[in-house]
């Protein structure tokens, strides 16, 4: 595996995490796997920066699986795909959330 395969797979398991966690299908194993992937920092710092990935997963999917709305994401935006556009914001700030998990801030 290359270092980018490894890094897709963890953010991919950190966004199934996310999507554990919103589901209420939580357990202590995912805890566990969810200090492992974020490495050695303090607790708070972790639960934080995923509670961050949570909501941009929450609002990611729900803007693919239709629950939430394009303007929940940005209220402000113009043109005549405000659907894709918030999409792609959406998409940005989980990636942005995982990386964070994953490398600290950038």
């Amino acid at each position: 595996m290359t270092a980018q395969t490894v890094a897709v797979t963890a953010t991919q398991r950190l966004e199934d995490l996310a999507a554990l966690w919103l589901n209420d299908q939580w357990a202590t194993h995912h805890e566990t796997e969810l200090h492992t992937l974020a490495g050695d920092r303090p607790e708070h710092h972790t639960w934080s920066a995923f509670e961050d990935l949570a909501e941009a997963v929450r609002l990611r999917n729900g803007l693919n699986d239709g629950p939430a709305h394009w303007s929940e994401v940005d209220d402000s935006l113009t043109g005549w795909d405000r659907s894709t556009a918030a999409w792609d914001i959406a998409c940005g700030r989980v990636d942005d959330a995982a990386h964070t998990l994953l490398n600290g801030r950038h």
